[in-house]
Order: C-alpha cells, then structure tokens, then sequence
C-alpha cells in the first residue's frame, strides 16, 4: 500500500506509446462517448486552472474549457507526456499552443505525483480539472486525490471530474494500467 509521501518517483511511458495515444484519442475524437466526454471540459471556468493528470490532451482539452485561463498549470505523472507537451510538432499541438499564446494564457507543466501535496497550490484554483483518472488509481489512493485536490481550489471553485469507463478495475487490470 503507498503511503503518502513515500512515493517520490515517476512513471515513464516511452514516447512512441504517447504519440500513439495522443493519434488515437485524436481519431476516436467524433465518436458519441468522447463527444460525451468533452463537453464536460465546458464546465471549466476561471482564471486560474489546474489539469491534474493532464496528459497529452492538455492543450486541446484547454481549447475546450468554458473560458480561456489566464494561468494554465498541467500536472502528470508520467514524464514522457510532459516531454511530448513541450517537443511535439504535431500539427494539433502546434495549433492549440499558437492559441493558447496569442490568448496570453499563462501556461505551466509540472512533473509530480498527484497523490502527494503540493501546498502552494492550496486555495490558488478556480477549477481543478481531471479527465481519466478514476480507475488509474486504487480506491483509497483516488479518494485521496479528489479530497486533496478540492483543498487547492478557492471558496466556491469546482472539481471537475471526466470519466467513462472502468472506473472499478480489478487489482490485475489495476497493475496493468500502473504499468503505463
């Protein structure tokens, strides 16, 4: 079992795996669950905005949210996404971070563990934001999370949370997605 605090390194998915994700997420863009899914990013509002386990979809979730953020902090786990966040030249990063620059978005990306508090993020956010991160952790560790991630939002921010499947995984299913 992971005790808070014990947990100081991070997971690495090779690059390729992440380009690959980031293809497929784009393809699978028009089917009825991702369309679901993504209007949720609608109820992102505010001047300040924390992705928690943001992925490589930040920037175009971004593009999606209710109001464009004056500041931007995306936070993951795993150090490849963050790479291809900053390094990629697909054609859609490029246009969303051309977006997100001409709106003078205030944009941070921060490697860490989102299970482990950050305390200058307490009471700094409008909304925190976390799209497919339910079954990504066991049930103590995700309740951990969302009761620490609703401490960095100010009085009367929103928690919004992004989910559409295997949210209960068994412990095997649990172990192959830690594995990513």
């Amino acid at each position: 079992m992971l005790r808070y605090g014990d947990m100081k390194g991070t997971m690495r998915a090779t690059e390729e795996f992440v380009e690959r994700y980031y293809a497929d997420d784009l393809a699978e863009r028009h089917t009825p669950e991702s369309k679901w899914a993504r209007q949720w990013a609608r109820a992102v509002t505010g001047s300040k905005v924390l992705d928690i386990g943001c992925g490589p979809q930040l920037f175009d979730d971004a593009l999606s949210f209710g109001e464009m953020p004056q500041e931007l902090v995306g936070v993951d786990l795993n150090d490849a996404n963050i790479t291809f966040l900053q390094t990629s030249h697909h054609p859609t990063i490029m246009e969303s971070k051309r977006i997100l620059t001409e709106n003078r978005v205030d944009l941070k990306l921060q490697l860490h563990d989102i299970r482990l508090t950050e305390s200058r993020f307490f009471s700094h956010f409008d909304t925190v934001f976390a799209s497919g991160i339910l079954g990504m952790f066991s049930e103590e560790d995700t309740r951990h999370i969302l009761r620490l991630h609703s401490l960095y939002l100010k009085a009367n921010g929103y928690l919004v949370v992004v989910s559409w499947t295997d949210d209960h995984l068994s412990e095997a299913k649990l172990r192959e997605r830690q594995q990513y």
